[in-house]
């Protein structure tokens, strides 16, 4: 759900290979996101600015079946700290990779 005030950084996988390359992406714009997106407020600390979001994309039909158990593996492998900003799709997602130009899904975007 986006947040007000907040500008959001979209992270996208199909599969492991491509989940375990977002911290390429991810870390780096969270770090100068605490540089620059941050403002201090008043007699406390800077806040951070920037919400990012995590989407496990699976086509698979047959996945979709397994979903709550895979969310539970899945989850298990990720810092708890994350859980909040990730979230799983199991859907035809043609549209979508259409639309974002995705040709290459062994890769995170």
């Amino acid at each position: 759900v986006p947040r007000k005030n907040h500008a959001t950084l979209l992270l996208l996988s199909f599969n492991k290979m491509g989940f375990d390359m977002l911290h390429s992406w991810r870390e780096p714009v969270e770090r100068h996101s605490l540089e620059s997106l941050s403002r201090p407020a008043i007699g406390r600390r800077r806040k951070n600015r920037l919400q990012t979001v995590e989407v496990v994309v699976n086509e698979n039909r047959f996945y979709r079946l397994l979903s709550n158990v895979l969310l539970m593996a899945f989850k298990g492998a990720v810092d708890p700290a994350r859980h909040a900003s990730i979230a799983a799709v199991y859907a035809p997602f043609e549209q979508w990779k259409d639309a974002l130009e995705i040709s290459n899904t062994l890769v995170g975007y």
